[in-house]
């Protein structure tokens, strides 16, 4: 499998008004970033954060996307630098854990 290197800083990200971005903090299994790539691709989101975890060019994220991993802006960065990033556009950040009570 073969396919070319993205883009992945966040500078590339689309940045319209009223922005809506997923931000998939250290995932652990490739096929679920192509998962979660599809849903975003669903659901309109404007663009896909990773931060850490597995390489956006990871053969089984390639696959396990079917193709979204082209169609979706995504980018990668550290969690601190996502954050600060979406707080200087003003993007509100709402966030869930499987550790919360």
């Amino acid at each position: 499998l073969v396919i070319p290197y993205l883009d992945t800083s966040l500078a590339h990200l689309p940045q319209p008004a009223n922005a809506c971005y997923a931000v998939i903090d250290r995932p652990e299994k490739p096929g679920n970033v192509g998962a979660i790539l599809r849903t975003a691709d669903a659901a309109g989101v404007d663009g896909v954060i990773v931060c850490g975890g597995t390489d956006l060019h990871n053969p089984n994220v390639v696959r396990a996307s079917l193709g979204t991993l082209f169609t979706v802006p995504v980018a990668e960065a550290p969690a601190d630098k996502a954050i600060a990033w979406l707080q200087g556009r003003g993007v509100r950040i709402v966030a869930t854990t499987p550790d919360a009570t």
